[in-house]
């Protein structure tokens, strides 16, 4: 047997001993897993401090949210609340529909009650030649994210960053 008459496991270890054992190695991960995962991220050693303007283009938002979108507004990452900064500029374009004809050929045409939004951002991040960071978070032209603009939340692609 495995366990014997006196409550020890192979006859020389009790389980008692085991638990307290399994106790102590569970305490010990603990301390190292909040002793690791609370260190902030430092910030990238890369480049300088600077004014940032960042370009945010989402297409075909209704008119309701295009239009509530202001210049003056915060800027947030959505999953972080951090701020990129203000917006300077809101241009609102109509938003392209592809569709067919009479005669069936594929014609452009606005989708009715869409608009195309471009966010013009203003914001401190850091720069180098190569690489733009806001909040230890690195961008480029075409990335994806969700943004909070004023009140509005939107999934938007990055088309153009330049250093002031």
């Amino acid at each position: 047997m495995i366990i014997d008459k006196k409550g020890k496991v192979f006859g020389k270890i009790s389980i008692i001993d085991i638990l307290i054992i399994a106790i102590i190695v569970f305490a010990g991960v603990l301390f190292l897993y909040y002793q690791t995962a609370n260190k902030p991220i430092p910030p990238p050693p890369v480049g300088q401090v600077g004014n940032i303007r960042i370009t945010f283009i989402s297409l075909s938002r209704p008119d309701e949210l295009a239009y509530k979108i202001k210049k003056g507004d915060d800027v947030k990452a959505m999953n972080t609340e951090k701020v990129y900064g203000k917006v300077i500029d809101v241009i609102l374009t109509d938003s392209p529909y592809y569709g067919y004809d009479l005669d069936g050929k594929v014609v452009l045409s606005a989708k009715p009650g869409f608009k195309t939004v471009t966010i013009v951002v203003e914001g401190r991040g850091r720069y180098s030649d190569s690489k733009v960071f806001f909040n230890n978070v690195e961008y480029f032209k075409n990335k994806q994210l969700a943004i909070v603009a004023g009140r509005v939340a939107l999934w938007v692609s990055v088309s153009d960053i330049t250093k002031l």
